[in-house]
């Protein structure tokens, strides 16, 4: 019997992350860094389709929680209107990376 990359003894035996729902594979994505959602994105176009908006909000509400020019008041993330004005809450969480890195002082 062969085992694949999980150590599993068959295709029926595993659970594939591919079938399940959409909803299940969002909330399980939720605990990825970003770093690793990134790289998902580029596996294939269905792990594509899972990189929501509901998902980074999640990664810039919590990264942005002790960065006070960033931290986002309730009303400010419900009427999604902000300093960072984009589309996408992936965007906006590119935009103030990109931006701490500039702001960072070196020696």
């Amino acid at each position: 019997m062969n085992k694949d990359a999980l150590g599993s003894n068959s295709a029926s035996d595993d659970c594939n992350f591919l079938q399940l729902t959409k909803e299940l594979k969002i909330e399980i994505i939720k605990f990825l860094a970003p770093i690793c959602l990134l790289r998902l994105e580029g596996v294939c176009h269905s792990l594509k389709l899972l990189d929501t908006n509901e998902v980074w909000r999640k990664h810039c509400e919590q990264r942005w929680i002790n960065w006070p020019l960033y931290r986002m008041s309730e009303s400010e993330i419900e009427s999604e209107s902000s300093a960072i004005a984009v589309e996408s809450w992936k965007t906006k969480y590119r935009l103030v990376e990109d931006e701490v890195k500039r702001s960072r002082i070196t020696k």
